[in-house]
This record gives structure tokens, C-alpha cells and sequence, in this order.
């Protein structure tokens, strides 16, 4: 005998089913519509990524061409640099000479005459290899007395201590002819501030300046040198 069909509970399940079926597409559209959502944020923030290396890229370019416009100016700077160190150079030399050629009617006009001056007086090579290298910029040699000066295209005060602690003292040992002279000294410059120039005469110095194509002394009438 064949079992008899419910026909009430086969349409509950039908409707049962075609709800579950309505509910499942409802997700899937919600699901669809997320990742519709989640695709347009990806593409955009891949567009913003292609961007932000595009302008890494133009940052990288910027910064190279910084780097070189970098170095260009300093070698610039530095070729500068060298330039002026060689302009000092060359002013001190011009200096020097002056002085050398100028010294002597320099100081007569102050009642002081040298019968020898020396420029660039260097000691022999057994008292450089005892008591260590120096070089004199001009000497000059009378009767009683040596004049020993320094010159410098810039002097600074620095330049006048080393002069009076290491060089002036070291003289008479570099040459002992002159043992029983009178050491003196004097600093000169193409450029000498008031400061410095007032020092060195303080330290017991001639100072002589640069004028244009001119020498003078700044000490003043009464200065008394120091013996060194």
C-alpha cells in the first residue's frame, strides 16, 4: 500500500527552500556589492601607488640634479678658495719684497742704517737637523744689532707670538755669529688691524704696514725696542 503524500508539508518546503534561495541571493548581491567596493578601493589605491612612485621618481630626479648643482658649487667654492690662497700668497711675496727693497731707507729715516740685509735667511743644515727647520723672512745686520722681521700677507696675533716665543729666541742658535748682537724684531703685513698692530708694538716689535705702493713704521717716536 504506497504511503499517502502530505501535500501541505511538500508546499512548506518548497516555500521554505525558496525562501533560503531568496536569502542566499541576497547575500550574494551583498557579497557582489562589497567586492565591487573593495575592487574600486584596490584600483584606487593602486592609482595612488602608481602616483606616489611617479613622484618618488620626479623626487629621485629633483634630488640628482641637486646633488650635481651641489658639487658644482663647491667646486666652485673651493676653486675660490684656492684662488684667494694663492692672491695671499702672492700679496705676501709682493710685501716682502717691498720691505726688502725698503728696509733699509725705512729705518734711516729712524737713525738706524744696515750695511747687509737678507731675505729668506735659512740656517745650515747641521743647525736645522739640531735645533729644528726655520726660515727668516728678511735680516738686516749693522754693527750692534740684527733686525729680524716677519712678514705676512695677513698678520694675526697668533703670528706674533709664534714669532717672539719660537722664532726670535731660536736666532742666535741658528747663528751663532750673531751671538753677541742686539736681536730685535719686527712684523709687517699687507693687511695688519689696529688691534694687532697695537700688540705687537705692546710685545716690544717694529710693526710695518702696507700703503698702497708705501711702507711705514706705526711705532710710535719714543718706542724702544725689545732685545731679544
Amino acid at each position: 500500500m504506497k504511503p499517502e503524500l502530505d501535500i501541505d508539508k511538500i508546499l512548506l518546503s518548497i516555500y521554505e527552500l525558496k525562501e533560503a534561495q531568496e536569502r542566499f541571493s541576497l547575500q550574494q548581491a551583498k557579497t557582489d556589492a562589497q567586492l565591487e567596493k573593495l575592487k574600486e578601493s584596490q584600483d584606487r589605491t593602486d592609482a595612488q601607488l602608481a602616483k606616489t612612485d611617479a613622484q618618488l621618481a620626479k623626487t629621485d630626479t629633483q634630488l640628482a640634479k641637486t646633488d650635481a648643482q651641489l658639487a658644482k658649487t663647491i667646486k666652485k667654492l673651493d676653486d675660490i678658495g684656492v684662488m684667494l690662497g694663492n692672491m695671499g700668497i702672492l700679496q705676501g711675496s709682493i710685501t716682502e719684497e717691498m720691505i726688502y727693497r725698503g728696509l733699509d731707507t725705512l729705518f734711516g729715516e729712524k737713525g738706524k742704517q744696515f750695511y747687509s740685509i737678507f731675505q729668506n735667511l735659512k740656517p745650515s743644515k747641521s743647525m736645522r737637523t739640531q735645533y729644528g727647520l726655520a726660515e727668516y723672512d728678511i735680516v738686516a745686520v749693522n754693527g750692534t744689532e740684527v733686525l729680524v722681521t716677519e712678514v705676512k700677507s695677513q698678520l694675526k696675533k697668533e703670528d706674533v707670538d709664534k714669532f717672539i716665543e719660537v722664532q726670535l729666541p731660536k736666532f742666535s742658535l741658528f747663528f751663532p755669529q750673531y751671538k753677541s748682537y742686539s736681536i730685535i724684531g719686527a712684523v709687517a703685513g699687507a693687511l695688519v688691524s689696529t688691534d694687532v698692530e697695537q700688540y705687537a708694538i705692546a710685545k716690544g716689535l717694529y710693526v710695518i704696514v702696507q700703503n698702497g705702493e708705501n711702507l711705514s713704521l706705526s711705532n710710535p717716536i719714543a718706542f724702544v725696542p725689545k732685545i731679544f
